[in-house]
């Protein structure tokens, strides 16, 4: 078996070795880069898991029901004008809403309404062998016929009947039990008392006998419903129109046809119905409120004609008029009176005047009592009379003397005469006035009664247009009942896939590959995830802030001591890769004491404390191996060397002589060990003691290198009380052993400059199993150096 070797680490710079800061682009690569050959490494996952999903996928797409579609264009009439929108208005229904339409085409019950006129309450299926899925048969594809009689569907019980064809006959099973069914017995009633049902079972003619069972399946259309309105898709084909696309998902592309035409035929009807309902119900209404309104009409006249009864109405205005006229007429009445006895007391004035002046005459005045306007004529005549009588014989003429008495006599009468006609005006004013405030009081009721019987006008004007409306729309409504149109127009028929739309072969050949392809990629993430330990060099490398000094791979045979003289391997040339890194990190001759330790045991630092001695040893430098894990020395154990006092027996006192501790070693004569000794009681005291620092000068002056196996820091403290006589330290990890928890503990030491030189290495690596780095570079020896060395064959 040839052994692959990876390139040593330590051909690295100072610089790079004490570099801990990496860029934030350089870790992405490295991250991407190390996932990918992850995955890579797991190729065999991603072909069995590819192959097993592919055929799963196709196993699932034979095992699938294939489904079909059928689409079509549907216009929604919109019922805005017109009678229609008067009966809707009447009905509290509003303008068609596109959204409330969808919900009427999707709702269950307009599709079993769907499934009664088609008869789809029997649905059958030509039964799949191996485990494929059941075809369905529809109509002219179906042999079977199968019926329930007797009973309305929506009270039906669901009941499966199988057919297995046997010759000529059929086998049927239903509820447990077999009935055998001759073909030319069909038609036959079976009745099931389970279901409480009769059915109807014939076989079409022109069918020859199926080669697998049909599976016949007889469900109540309310609860079939439900799975017919799921298949349903109603959308709006825009936002401003009232299109709408339907479409339905199903066994068999004729079926849906089917279901899709009936449905929209069922659907007008349904609207069809509601609008003669509607309509006939508007006529109703209309009748009887015209019948109402007819008597109110009626009653409004009548108490309009008792009002104008009542109030002596003919017309209001000239009513009015007539009464201003016979306010004015009276307000002139008594102003002529007035005027006149104005004139009369003028009179009485000029006759008080006449006693002493007989000459005078009484004016001529127009008066409304004749007699006195005749009595001041003929006092008048008589006072011109005297006048011309007038003489020196006036004493003694007898015409003068009479025209005297005849003016004394008139006057006293005219007197008389103006005092009656004086009496008789005041009466006259009196009634006047009182026959003025009678007109002006029913002038002011004029309006009271012209607001009132306004308004029994205006209820009679109300209900009149209230009746011509009502019968325009009872002709309206009588022609719109006789001429309703379907609500719902087919602008293309359906359209039916012959080729399944469900399941997608493509699609699902493509998940199945990206199923195969991410099922281990999650397995990995996921198994990633959860490991806490370090399970290569990356892992450490992505959160380690130490320099990092090299790797060791996981001994093939587990020998403890596996770098000998005249052998080469693998592992062999990492410790030297590793012995070239201390050399290049120490330089100067002077600095010869390098302390291993680690976190916990078991991560093979004691291991590594061994063959680092002996990888220098085999150099023909004189080494010496320290055990300074006092606590829990193994060092005499894995060299197979009979363990005695050793180290510690000189840093207590019992022995001052340091050379009697040292022993050979049966793997190489210039490697010596010390052993650690007995345990100690007090290790620290004995670890911080001056006889400590004065055995390592000592050795330092006899051995050209001393390697020292510490105790593990993250167990006891006893290894930094070391660092006053180190000159480097290597800390050891191993692959799968140490916790990724402990680099942070490593990284603190390091930031807090605990340990003098600290470098890490990474112990028990598995390179055959790495994804890149040596496995990949293929970079090791596979020959082998010595004398007796052969060439292996390639």
């Amino acid at each position: 078996m040839s052994e692959i070797v990876t390139k040593p680490d330590i051909a690295n710079s100072p610089n790079n070795l004490s570099s801990t800061v990496k860029t934030a682009s350089k870790e992405h690569e490295i991250d991407l880069k190390d996932f990918l050959f992850k995955l890579l490494a797991h190729w065999q996952w991603f072909i069995l898991s590819v192959a097993f999903c592919f055929s799963y996928g196709i196993y699932k797409i034979y095992e699938a029901t294939p489904l079909y579609s059928s689409n079509e264009l549907v216009l929604i009439k919109d019922a805005r004008s017109g009678s229609d929108e008067f009966m809707l208005e009447m009905a509290g229904m509003a303008r068609s809403n596109m959204e409330n339409e969808i919900a009427v085409l999707t709702s269950p019950d307009l599709s079993c309404k769907v499934i009664k006129e088609l008869d789809l309450c029997s649905t059958y299926y030509l039964k799949g062998k191996f485990g494929m899925a059941n075809k369905e048969l529809y109509k002219g594809d179906c042999p079977l016929y199968v019926h329930t009689e007797g009973r309305d569907p929506d009270s039906i019980e669901n009941v499966r009947f199988e057919f297995a064809p046997l010759n000529d006959q059929f086998e049927v099973t239903v509820f447990g039990r077999t009935y055998l069914i001759k073909r030319a017995d069909m038609p036959i009633i079976l009745e099931l008392p389970e279901a409480n049902s009769k059915y109807l079972i014939d076989m079409k003619k022109g069918f020859e006998m199926p080669e697998n069972n049909i599976i016949v399946d007889v469900i109540n259309p309310r609860i079939s419903s439900w799975s017919y309105a799921s298949q349903l898709s109603v959308e709006e084909a825009s936002e401003n129109s009232t299109l709408l696309g339907v479409a339905i998902f199903g066994q068999h592309p004729v079926k849906c046809r089917d279901f899709l035409l009936k449905l929209i035929e069922v659907y007008n009807e349904e609207t069809r119905q509601d609008k003669i309902f509607v309509s006939k119900e508007t006529s109703t209404f209309i009748n009887a409120r015209i019948e109402a309104i007819s008597k109110e009409l009626a009653e409004e006249a009548t108490r309009a004609e008792d009002f104008r009864k009542i109030h002596g109405i003919t017309d209001l205005v000239s009513t009015s008029n007539t009464y201003t006229q016979r306010t004015n007429i009276s307000e002139q009445q008594i102003t002529d009176i007035q005027a006149e006895l104005i004139l009369l007391g003028d009179v009485e004035k000029m006759l008080a005047s006449s006693e002493s002046d007989k000459s005078l005459t009484l004016p001529s005045i127009p008066l409304s009592d004749a007699s006195t306007a005749h009595l001041i004529e003929r006092y008048n005549d008589a006072v011109l009379t005297r006048t011309k009588l007038f003489g020196a014989s006036k004493d003694i003429n007898p015409a003068f003397i009479q025209a005297s008495k005849d003016i004394e006599s008139l006057r006293g009468i005219i007197l008389q005469s103006i005092a009656n006609i004086r009496k008789r005006a005041m009466l006259s004013i009196d009634n006047l006035r009182q026959q003025q405030r009678l007109t002006q009081a029913r002038a002011m009721e004029v309006p009271v009664l012209d607001r009132k019987l306004e308004e029994i006008t205006r209820q009679q004007s109300v209900k009149v247009d209230l009746y011509t409306y009502l019968l325009r729309k009872r002709e309206e409504t009588a022609l719109a009942q006789a001429a309703i149109s379907p609500k719902a127009k087919i602008i293309t028929e359906p359209v039916v896939s012959y080729f399944p739309i469900s399941p997608n072969r493509q699609k699902m050949m493509m998940y199945s590959i990206l199923a195969g392809l991410f099922i281990p990629i999650g397995v990995i993430v996921i198994r990633d995830f959860f490991r806490t330990r370090i399970e290569s060099r990356e892992d450490l490398m992505k959160i380690l802030l130490v320099p990092f000094i090299g790797e060791i791979s996981k001994s093939v045979d587990n020998s403890t001591v596996v770098v000998r003289k005249n052998v080469n391997s693998s592992i062999i040339e990492l410790f030297r890769a590793l012995r070239n890194s201390i050399n290049f990190v120490i330089g100067n001759t002077e600095k010869k004491v390098i302390l291993v330790t680690s976190t916990l045991a078991g991560e093979g630092k004691t291991f590594v404390s061994i063959n680092l001695a002996m990888s220098y040893a085999l150099m023909n430098k004189k080494v010496i191996l320290i055990g300074l894990d006092i606590r829990n020395p193994k060092i005499a154990q894995n060299l197979g060397v009979k363990r005695t006092i050793g180290i510690t027996s000189y840093l207590s006192g019992d022995t001052d002589d340091l050379d009697s501790l040292i022993i050979g070693t049966p793997f190489h004569e210039n490697l010596s060990l010390l052993q650690s000794g007995s345990v100690p009681p007090n290790p620290n005291e004995l670890l911080v003691s001056q006889r400590l620092d004065d055995a390592m000068l000592a050795l330092r002056a006899k051995y050209d290198m001393i390697v020292v196996d510490t105790a593990p820091i993250g167990l006891v403290s006893d290894t930094f009380l070391l660092n006053r006589i180190s000159d480097m330290f290597v800390y050891v990890t191993r692959e799968n052993v140490t916790p990724k928890e402990t680099v942070s503990f490593i990284n603190n030491i390091y930031e807090e400059k605990r340990l003098t030189n600290l470098y890490v290495l990474l112990n028990a690596t598995e390179f055959n199993k790495k994804k890149y780095g040596y496995a990949r570079y293929k970079y090791g020896y596979k020959y082998y150096y010595g004398y007796h060395s052969k060439r292996p064959k390639q």
